[in-house]
């Protein structure tokens, strides 16, 4: 018996382990992704409950999967999973993707809150003048 490679190992590992995990979960569907060793394999498959046990879901053209119950579909963009709205074919942003926005969106708020302050300053100091224009009169 040869033994097997890490990337084997866990590739086997992925096919076996989880489909056994997922019935214990009690989930409906299921998207297993693989990533084993730079330029080596990526893997997508779709398992669906179907009559008490899991059956693989069938890819697009395009190696994508379409879960019925959550409206998304399910695929691989470069090495990472990707989901998109079923309806409006919108990508759903990643993890790194929602924490950038969060920052940029953060930096906004910071110089808007930054400005506000300048405004009010502002209006502050010309109420002031004018207040003392009126006193002068």
């Amino acid at each position: 018996m040869t033994p097997m490679t890490r990337p084997a190992r866990r590739a086997a590992q992925a096919t076996v382990f989880y489909p056994e995990e997922i019935p214990r979960l009690q989930v409906c569907e299921s998207t297993l992704h693989h990533k084993a060793g730079v330029d080596l394999f990526i893997m997508l498959q779709g398992l669906r409950l179907a009559g008490g046990a899991y059956a693989p879901m069938a890819p697009d053209s395009a190696g994508a999967f379409t879960s019925e119950r959550l409206g998304l579909r399910v695929f691989l963009d470069g090495w990472r999973l990707g989901l998109a709205d079923v309806r409006t074919g919108e990508r759903l942003l990643g993890l790194n993707e929602v924490q950038a926005a969060a920052s940029v969106a953060e930096a906004e708020r910071a110089a808007a809150e930054a400005e506000n302050a300048r405004l009010r300053a502002e209006i502050a100091r010309l109420r002031a003048e004018t207040d003392v224009a009126r006193v002068a009169t």
